[in-house]
């Protein structure tokens, strides 16, 4: 998705995956060096983080001064993720983040809309959320609908004014507390009749908002797909020994383009 709330304060991981929140290394530094394999693996991570920002809707024809910037904002928002306590991200944290998440769709070209809170979009992404959910039983669903309970409780007092450091981390942890229970489902653990129904709400919530904060299912599984891969590759390019080996430009489109094949 690409709205965030500001008042659940998701990672950035829900949104652009659990490795790289943009694609900010530039695939044409010059190098030098025999380690082919970390060539080869940085050069398909690069592609895919590319091919992965342009089904979103995303920018990708960045200048290395933009990428720079997108690398500041990212290390950033990373800190200010890992810094959260127990309770969650603060008040000022959140709209930190959320104001950094802000600059970096603007560089990538992409409308920043806040699908969680906006009146017209909130029930549709509620609709969203619960059929991605996976069943739960027993004490694990007893938990979740502690959880609900107690979230509505700090939703209302946040609407009554009561928006203080303390109710805030409360209700950044408790949001939290309940995504862990249910994370969401990937499209391919849906069903024919759920992706229906999901390309369905996704068509309504984009007129609504009148641009894509959503997409479909079958692009939706190709980001799920390509994400899966970029991590796979994270891990082995993390196993191999540094070095300052980079791809070079043609190596990059020759590896993009194969991306783009499928």
């Amino acid at each position: 998705m690409v709205g965030i709330s500001d008042a659940s304060a998701k990672s950035a991981a829900a949104i652009f995956g659990n490795t790289q929140v943009f694609a900010t290394a530039s695939p044409f530094n010059a190098g030098s060096g025999p380690d082919v394999e970390r060539q080869r693996l940085e050069t398909l991570i690069n592609a895919q983080v590319r091919e992965r920002e342009r089904l979103q809707g995303f920018r990708t024809d960045l200048q290395p001064d933009q990428r720079r910037e997108l690398d500041r904002l990212q290390t950033r928002i990373a800190e200010i993720e890992s810094e959260a306590s127990g309770g969650g991200l603060s008040a000022d944290q959140v709209t930190e983040r959320a104001d950094l998440f802000l600059e970096a769709f603007a560089i990538l070209g992409k409308d920043f809309v806040d699908i969680e809170n906006d009146e017209n979009l909130s029930p549709i992404n509620d609709q969203i959320e619960t059929l991605l959910e996976p069943e739960l039983r027993g004490a694990p669903k007893k938990r979740l609908e502690s959880l609900r309970s107690l979230k509505a409780a700090l939703e209302a007092q946040i609407a009554d004014g009561n928006s203080s450091n303390a109710v805030t981390s409360q209700f950044t942890n408790v949001v939290r507390q309940i995504d862990s229970l249910v994370p969401a489902r990937l499209q391919s653990e849906l069903s024919p009749a759920e992706r229906r129904e999901y390309d369905a709400l996704v068509e309504q919530a984009n007129e609504i908002a009148g641009t894509e904060v959503l997409q479909d299912s079958r692009t939706q599984q190709r980001i799920e797909e390509l994400q899966e891969s970029i991590d796979t590759l994270q891990g082995q390019l993390a196993s191999l020994p540094a070095t300052q080996f980079a791809p070079s430009a043609s190596e990059v489109a020759g590896a993009y383009a194969r991306v783009l094949r499928g």
